[in-house]
């Protein structure tokens, strides 16, 4: 493949590369819009729009009746807000999907394309016939791509924009973690009663805890149990004197 069969094959790439770009905006920016009309159309909400707003305390000197009204008149006010971003973000992506339906438009006409080419490659402005193949070559391998697009499409669901995550409510978000607070201390005084439960004694084992307590004597204290018992009162010593006297009385006489 000569130098210029490259420049030819890489112009081509390029030109299918802006077509399919402008065309993937705008699926894009169709699907968007199509998921903001199902909204208004519902009469619901994107996410980052069904924010709850927290409703001011007012003092114990208002009544009852004019502080329902004023909550009552603020949630009015806000929804209203909501349904006219609503309103405001499709008329802008309704603006932005023209642009660029436009822009595809005009990209993929022949007229456009040749002049592209040219542009990009003035050469072929003396040479029609190489200018009509390399057009056609384009527009086949453009036309190859999108099929196994459409193919691959229908095998995976298509990739569209998520939504903004919504703000977390500050409000719902103590109050959750009150819960969750009170329900670990409840846990931890039912743990801790279960725990004095099982270290309290029982019946089976107190008599357990006496067996173990009334445990056999020793060797050393075995013998001196078997030991003949001393009269009371009379110690080794005192017996030896009585039999010293005994015998010194014998003698005299």
């Amino acid at each position: 493949m000569d130098r210029t069969t490259n420049v030819l094959e890489d112009t081509i790439s390029a030109q299918i590369r802006q077509l399919r770009i402008a065309e993937f905006n705008l699926i894009q920016r169709k699907n968007s819009l199509i998921k903001l009309l199902a909204h208004q159309s519902a009469g619901t909400l994107p996410k980052d729009l069904s924010f709850v707003f927290k409703e001011v305390a007012l003092p114990k000197t208002f009544s009852a009746n004019i502080v329902a009204d004023l909550h009552s008149k603020e949630q009015t006010i806000l929804l209203a807000a909501k349904n006219e971003i609503l309103a405001l973000r499709i008329a802008t992506y309704q603006e932005n999907v023209g642009k660029l339906e436009n822009e595809a438009l005009q990209m993929n006409q022949t007229d456009n394309i040749r002049a592209s080419f040219i542009t990009q490659l003035p050469e072929l402005a003396s040479q029609p016939d190489m200018l009509k193949q390399v057009i056609s070559k384009m527009m086949l391998q453009k036309s190859a791509l999108e099929t196994r697009s459409r193919a691959k499409a229908a095998a995976v669901p298509m990739i569209v924009e998520p939504e903004p995550a919504a703000a977390p409510n500050i409000a719902d978000l103590f109050k959750l973690v009150t819960q969750l607070a009170a329900t670990v201390s409840l846990l931890q005084k039912n743990g801790a009663r279960t725990s004095d439960r099982h270290s309290a004694p029982s019946s089976g084992n107190t008599r357990e805890s006496s067996a173990k307590r009334e445990q056999p004597k020793r060797p050393a204290e075995v013998d001196r149990s078997r030991s003949p018992r001393q009269p009371r009162g009379q110690s080794p010593r005192h017996g030896d004197r009585d039999t010293a006297k005994t015998k010194e009385t014998r003698r005299r006489r």
